[in-house]
């Protein structure tokens, strides 16, 4: 969050140039086989992430795609988006709320309010604002609702006293779109138009996360060290980090345990089994 991020005007390109664009680029690109562990994501039909090798089209940021390009990545710009500035929008929050998240490191309270205003901002800026509303209704109601809008959660609550509970968005249903046309149009503008006063910035949200990995990377490719897992974050290798990949300065790693055994189910599910830390002494 400390780097250059989209600032400005958003301007459209049809320029092949990948080296014209600080923005999001529509390309096609190909992943040598040699590749063991590539930069560049892609989601399949089922919504499910891989980094796999091969051809594809898709869209990412520029600097993702630069950094594709120098492990041997190659990149077919189609056309994008670059932005008319690129600025360190945040480079003065970051360090101002690291510092006071060092200063406070053995108050838990004030280290972890710290902690969520450095980790959270990235992901507010690209929050996709559902605004539910929740009800206790009759049956009647509850089935007008569902009939109209997008409903997640429906239950009987007394059916002595004609009671339920609904959640939903308002949002047309899709049995809607059968049984009124004319309404499910009036619901859609309805839902487009309003105004949920959430601010938000998806560029910004999606070129922190595409740095994300560029910084990662050095650390998933170590040669002779092999990645286990990672994360936005964090890394579990077969070998110690050298020593100036570990500090408390921004950038650095926190060494947490060696570990006995490790168990790697889906992403972010996990079981550590953890030797002793030998800067803490006790089991992780």
């Amino acid at each position: 969050m400390k780097d250059l991020l989209p600032s400005g005007s958003l301007i459209y390109s049809t320029n092949k140039d990948l080296d014209f664009y600080f923005g999001f680029c529509y390309c096609t690109v190909n992943v040598p086989d040699n590749l063991d562990k590539p930069i560049l994501p892609y989601r399949d039909e089922n919504g499910n992430i891989c980094n796999p090798i091969g051809s594809w089209s898709g869209w990412y940021s520029s600097e993702l795609l630069k950094k594709a390009r120098e492990l041997g990545i190659s990149v077919e710009v189609h056309y994008g988006y670059t932005y008319e500035n690129k600025e360190y929008l945040f480079k003065s929050y970051v360090e101002t709320y690291y510092n006071l998240r060092k200063q406070y490191s053995n108050n838990t309270g004030k280290n972890l309010i710290y902690k969520l205003l450095l980790n959270s901002l990235y992901g507010r800026l690209g929050l996709k604002h559902i605004n539910t509303i929740t009800k206790l209704v009759s049956k009647s109601e509850a089935l007008e609702i569902l009939l109209k809008y997008k409903v997640l959660e429906n239950e009987t609550i007394d059916a002595s006293k004609n009671l339920e509970y609904i959640k939903f968005i308002k949002e047309p249903s899709d049995i809607l779109n059968i049984i009124d046309f004319a309404e499910f149009v009036k619901v859609s503008n309805d839902s487009l138009n309003k105004n949920d006063f959430i601010n938000r910035n998806v560029s910004i949200s999606a070129m922190i996360t595409s740095k994300a990995a560029i910084f990662m990377d050095q650390f998933i490719n170590i040669e002779n060290n092999e990645c286990y897992y990672t994360d936005t974050d964090s890394v579990i290798l077969e070998k110690p980090l050298l020593d100036s990949a570990i500090g408390k300065d921004i950038g650095k790693f926190k060494f947490i345990a060696k570990i006995k055994r490790a168990y790697f189910i889906s992403p972010k599910f996990y079981c550590l089994v953890a030797k002793a830390s030998p800067l803490r002494g006790e089991l992780e």
